[in-house]
């Protein structure tokens, strides 16, 4: 697949939406702002809003339709029970490949997430890497300024096309985070994507052909947890020449030459439930980590290409780093 060009948006930025009183409203408008419309000399990156419904906060966007390989697909985000305050405001969001309304049937949607949900009331500084077909957004804040957060109350998460090794992957559009085994109701910083761990359940994935037949996929670390914890501080940047590779999706139910696709092939086998399917986007892993004691947010370049870490939601260090120039090349 041709490599599709990062565009970075900061929420300090000049002309950039604010999280000034991190409400239902001031989180949509940022989305809008970065997916869609743009903001100062910043273009929008190629989504639309497919459905909305402004007086109870709820909107629908859309991936962009052109790009050649990609079939696109829909993020659904809204408040929990119309809350509208500061002190208490939690967001829900779900993606799925094909959606007809704004309160779509999801068990009939192909390739539905589970619900996910963060707690919106602490972060007021965001930046978000978006393509026409995906995005990630990581947060920060006054009250936890640091790359380690120790809390629930920073969103980090992804949504969009995985970086698939199989062209035409109709069921590529998916919602990025450490695990999402079944719908929230609450915030958790387990979900963040900062505490993805190998062997942790990713998401349930439909076939690449878009056939219903789910099969969990399971988060695979290049160095595993080697001399890494995400739960005791671990200052310092790390190793000062570390190694760099990709993070992948392997299918769970592969092991042991007993689980099947939809043809009665096994999985170890499978085009259509491939053992390994790809990864997030521009997403790497460092062979060391650190960075507990530095300030939020850290880059670096590697390979050439500016790169963002991902802050841990738990205590421990940090070692994901995401690219901001290019994904899928």
């Amino acid at each position: 697949m041709a490599a599709l060009p990062v565009i970075e948006y900061r929420w300090d930025d000049p002309g950039a939406p604010q999280l000034v009183n991190r409400t239902p409203a001031e989180w949509i408008d940022v989305f809008k702002k970065c997916l869609v419309d743009g903001y100062g000399t910043k273009p929008g990156a190629g989504w639309s809003v497919a459905f909305e419904n402004e007086a109870s906060k709820q909107v629908m966007f859309q991936t962009a339709l052109n790009i050649p390989g990609h079939i696109g697909g829909f993020w659904k985000l809204w408040p929990k029970d119309g809350q509208e305050t500061q002190t208490n405001t939690t967001m829900f969001c779900r993606s799925g490949v094909l959606v007809t309304s704004l309160d779509p049937d999801w068990n009939t949607v192909p390739n539905a997430s589970y619900q996910n949900a963060f707690y919106a009331y602490y972060a007021n500084k965001w930046i978000i890497l978006a393509t026409p077909i995906s995005f990630y957004i990581f947060t920060s804040s006054d009250y936890r300024p640091y790359m380690f957060h120790g809390t629930s109350e920073h969103p980090c998460f992804g949504v969009g096309a995985l970086d698939t090794a199989y062209t035409n992957d109709v069921s590529e559009h998916v919602l990025m985070t450490a695990s999402l085994a079944g719908d929230a109701n609450t915030g958790s910083w387990s979900r963040a994507l900062g505490y993805i761990s190998s062997g942790s359940n990713a998401f349930l994935l439909d076939e690449t052909s878009g056939a219903q037949s789910k099969q969990w996929y399971r988060h695979k670390l290049p160095f595993d947890s080697i001399g890494y914890s995400n739960s005791t501080p671990t200052p310092g940047t790390g190793c000062p020449n570390p190694l760099y590779a990709p993070h992948m999706l392997y299918c769970a139910g592969a092991g042991n030459n007993s689980g099947v696709d939809s043809e009665g092939t096994l999985l170890k086998d499978s085009l259509l439930s491939p053992l390994f399917r790809g990864g997030y986007p521009g997403l790497l892993q460092m062979s060391s980590s650190g960075f507990s004691d530095q300030l939020w947010p850290q880059t670096r370049v590697i390979n050439g290409h500016k790169h963002y870490l991902i802050p841990t939601p738990h205590n421990g260090g940090s070692n994901l780093w995401v690219n901001a120039e290019e994904w899928y090349g």
